[in-house]
């Protein structure tokens, strides 16, 4: 049950910083470091977490087809 909520709050949090920093953008103000960095780290962490699903679709519908 963990793994599955953490995977659900990884993208609304990604998404949630994407909207702060484009408003940032179009307002010309600055986007802390620390920030870009939390940023760039959740992506990765997105992008993680979509391969192993992408695994577990694939694994799930061979196991089907058998």
């Amino acid at each position: 049950m963990k793994e599955f909520i953490y995977r659900c709050e990884v993208p609304a949090e990604l998404n949630a910083l994407m909207i702060e920093r484009k408003k940032k953008a179009e307002k010309n103000e600055i986007w802390p470091d620390f920030k870009e960095e939390y940023y760039n780290k959740l992506g990765s962490k997105f992008d993680q977490i979509m391969k192993e699903v992408n695994k577990e679709r694939l694994h799930g519908f061979s196991s089907y087809i058998k």
